[in-house]
């Protein structure tokens, strides 16, 4: 009973989640920085994400490097104390992880 009450529950939930992604797939296709994300095709997934990632402030990141250590995919050093290292503490996992999908993708054009 308890797993039919818990299906019960994900259908509604199922179709929300679809409803969302034609919302964002339809703001992306009008979105101005697309055709630079979808040039590996990255459209389908990681492009409106890509663009979450960056925002509509264009001064935000001075440099790549700066952008490329927030989202974690760059490291950070540090040396405090006589101990270099890098630090790889309260970094956003998804966008980290958006940034290796759209790598995933540019990598699966050049091989196709």
């Amino acid at each position: 009973m308890m797993v039919e009450a818990l299906v019960q529950q994900l259908r509604p939930l199922l179709g929300a989640i679809e409803r969302f992604d034609r919302q964002i797939a339809a703001l992306f296709r009008k979105h101005p920085d697309r055709p630079c994300l979808t040039i590996f095709r990255s459209g389908c997934g990681p492009g409106p994400r890509l663009v979450a990632a960056f925002g509509t402030d264009r001064d935000r990141f001075q440099s790549a490097q700066q952008a490329q250590q927030l989202f974690g995919i760059a490291p950070v050093t540090s040396r405090a104390a006589n101990n270099a290292g890098a630090l790889a503490l309260g970094l956003p996992k998804f966008l980290r992880q958006t940034f290796h999908e759209f790598a995933g993708h540019s990598a699966l054009v050049r091989l196709g």
